[in-house]
């Protein structure tokens, strides 16, 4: 499969959804480099769009994603610029489609061309903003249902870098949103930074699975992974549906760090 093959059938795939419809299609007020952007690895861009609600954008060959320390981080991950693009959308489309409570802790991604200043039309994903603070901690209390429907989700999509800077957590609201998705769809052997909601659910939560959790993996796997494999690669395709069925076998949370 190529970059080009898994670019065009996603912009297949995705839509149908309110969310998604209207990052897909909504116009472009102002396109402004985000201030955090030097804590990614890759460039970021605020999207200011017609409905006033924000976006942001993260170009699949910007520049920062090309210095030394991103391109380590990536060959060990096991990453290439397309992988880290597919996967933020990807996690979304998963994420949807195995409904509450996970719909709701993943924020809204599609994959989107955007004029950029200075550097013209470039392919991206554009990723819906979410409320609240990242690099906190109360949520593992007052929360701590959604902490381990998080890790659930991590476990499945093969997470390698949940660490508590994208992880937000609006406590007016009392809910989580995670975002950042580009180390997603792991494949195996390859290694995992911090994984702070797995790591919880192994030392503070439940290791058996809940019957929500049981019941949506086998729909995933029943359902041919509802569809993902048109646009993911098939090795992560693969380790995806392994990741699921030995969860369906074991009736266990995987433990921290399996991919």
């Amino acid at each position: 499969m190529t970059p080009q093959e898994q670019v065009d059938a996603l912009l297949v795939f995705q839509g149908g959804h309110a969310d998604e419809d209207e990052l897909i299609a909504a116009g472009v007020v102002e396109v402004r480099a985000y201030r955090g952007a030097a804590d990614h690895i890759s460039d970021v861009y605020e999207v200011e769009l017609e409905s006033g609600r924000c976006a942001y954008f993260k170009p699949t060959n910007g520049p920062y994603a090309q210095r030394t320390p991103a391109l380590r981080a990536m060959a060990s991950y096991g990453h290439t610029l397309m992988s880290m693009t597919i996967s933020e959308c990807a996690a979304w489309q998963l994420a949807r489609r195995l409904g509450p409570p996970w719909e709701a802790l993943i924020a809204p991604t599609v994959l989107r061309f955007l004029a950029l200043p200075g550097r013209g039309r470039e392919v991206g994903s554009l990723s819906l903003a979410q409320q609240g603070r990242d690099r906190q901690r109360g949520f593992f209390q007052a929360v701590p249902e959604q902490v381990s429907s998080g890790a659930f989700f991590d476990m499945l999509v093969g997470q390698q870098d949940r660490n508590l800077g994208n992880i937000l957590w609006d406590e007016r609201a009392r809910c989580i949103h995670l975002i950042d998705h580009a180390f997603t769809f792991g494949l195996p052997g390859r290694p995992t930074g911090e994984l702070a909601l797995s790591v919880w659910r192994w030392q503070h939560g439940s290791r058996d699975l809940a019957e929500a959790e049981a019941r949506a993996l086998r729909d995933l796997v029943v359902d041919d992974l509802h569809g993902l494999g048109s646009f993911v690669e098939p090795e992560r395709a693969a380790a995806l549906k392994r990741r699921a069925e030995t969860m369906i076998e074991t009736r266990r949370a995987l433990r921290p760090g399996i991919l």
